[in-house]
């Protein structure tokens, strides 16, 4: 006979002395524009889901994302349980992640704030196309982005504070800002990042 499963609602939520219990217990469920869960709830199903994506699904007694349904509906909020299905298929298709941050309004650029606001993750050219980015990408050289669902972590971290998965070894180069006059660099020891200068007509 096996012993008792973990909930994932009482694993801590990433960058938070907090469980995902704690976080929705704190905040009551809602809906935004896109029909999806907003806030924590949102988070804790997105986060559930980065989990069974990354396959560490299989110590909990369901899976988490439907562990933090069931929760939703534990509380009483059984009126939030089709956004809640709408907010898990969304996440499983990619079209909501992990964030930690949010956004509005939009940039002097005219397009659209990226909704993941100053954490963003996104790497495709066609994102930044579509979504502003105000903040810059100063921050970026502060972390480090896993490779299994890319969350952005702080440099420090030694695993994905989102999946669990390692931090990539080795150095990393690559470009900042004008690619053509300066790069930069991270140890792959002590992850520190120094900025260079590339002299013009060096090859990329």
């Amino acid at each position: 006979q096996f012993g008792a499963m973990a909930n994932f609602m009482d694993e801590l939520a990433p960058g938070s002395r907090q469980t995902w219990r704690d976080l929705c217990d704190k905040e009551k469920p809602a809906v935004g524009t896109d029909a999806l869960l907003t806030g924590i709830w949102r988070e804790a199903i997105v986060a559930a889901v980065t989990v069974e994506k990354a396959g560490r699904a299989g110590r909990y007694a369901d899976g988490p994302a439907g562990q933090v349904i069931d929760y939703l509906m534990e509380r009483g909020f059984s009126k939030f349980s089709a956004s809640a299905e709408k907010t898990e298929q969304a996440a499983h298709e990619g079209r909501i992640r992990p964030t930690g941050g949010g956004g509005g309004g939009g940039g002097s650029d005219g397009k659209p704030v990226c909704p993941h606001g100053p954490t963003c993750y996104r790497k495709n050219p066609e994102h930044f196309k579509e979504y502003s980015h105000p903040w810059g990408e100063a921050k970026d050289k502060d972390k480090w982005a896993c490779s299994k669902c890319t969350y952005l972590n702080s440099l420090s971290a030694s695993q994905c504070e989102m999946c669990g998965a390692s931090k990539p070894g080795g150095p990393s180069v690559r470009p900042s800002g004008d690619s053509s006059s300066t790069l930069q660099i991270r140890c792959g020891r002590c992850s520190h990042v120094c900025t260079v200068a590339v002299p013009p007509g060096t090859p990329a």
